[in-house]
C-alpha cells in the first residue's frame, strides 16, 4: 500500500482489513497491521502486506474484494470512520501457466 503524502512517522498503527464484500459485516479474508505482520519499506512511503496462497483463495472468484484501512495517529484516539475501497486481484498470479509442469 502506498502512503505517499502521509507522514507515516505520525502513525501509531495502521490496520488493514480485507473483506469479501463492501460492508464492515462482510466475511473477513485477512486482517493485519503495521507495525506487526505488515512491513514498511525502509525510509519509504509503502507498507507491504504479505499474502499466503491460502489467503488469496479466499478472494471471490471475480477477483474483487474490499479494504478497510484504519489509521491511528500517535496521541489521537478519536479517529473518523472510513469507507471500504474495492480492490481487484488477478487470479492468474496463483494458477500454473498453461502447458507448464505442476510443481
Amino acid at each position: 500500500m502506498d502512503f505517499s503524502g502521509v507522514d507515516l512517522d505520525a502513525a501509531e498503527r495502521i490496520e488493514f482489513i480485507f473483506r469479501r464484500g463492501p460492508t464492515s459485516t462482510s466475511p473477513l479474508i485477512k486482517r493485519c497491521s503495521w507495525p506487526g505482520e505488515a512491513a514498511r519499506e525502509e525510509g519509504g512511503s509503502r507498507i507491504l502486506v504479505p499474502w499466503t496462497e491460502a489467503e488469496t483463495w479466499l478472494v471471490p472468484g471475480d477477483g474483487t474484494f474490499y479494504l478497510d484501512t484504519r489509521i491511528t495517529l500517535q496521541g489521537v484516539r478519536d479517529q473518523p470512520a472510513t469507507n471500504l475501497v474495492a480492490l481487484q486481484m488477478a487470479r492468474t498470479l496463483f494458477e500454473p501457466a498453461e502447458g507448464a509442469d505442476d510443481p
